[in-house]
């Protein structure tokens, strides 16, 4: 699935953001990495956006000289 009908079908409430992650080939095997590193055996749509979080401030900092 293209990542936007994914952010189309979290806009419309088809999707959470679990489901958001979990579905976008980018994102999965980071946060599966995630999950595992802070524990987390039951993924939640709250730990999907924590990640989301993490990974934002992660990828904002490569980029700084």
């Amino acid at each position: 699935m293209e990542e936007m009908e994914l952010i189309h079908k979290v806009e419309n409430g088809e999707l959470d953001m679990l489901g958001y992650v979990m579905l976008n080939p980018e994102l999965k095997e980071p946060f599966s990495d995630y999950a595992r590193s802070n524990g987390i055996t039951c993924p939640t749509a709250a730990d999907a956006v924590r990640f989301l979080k993490e990974y934002e401030e992660r990828l904002y900092q490569e980029l700084l000289p």
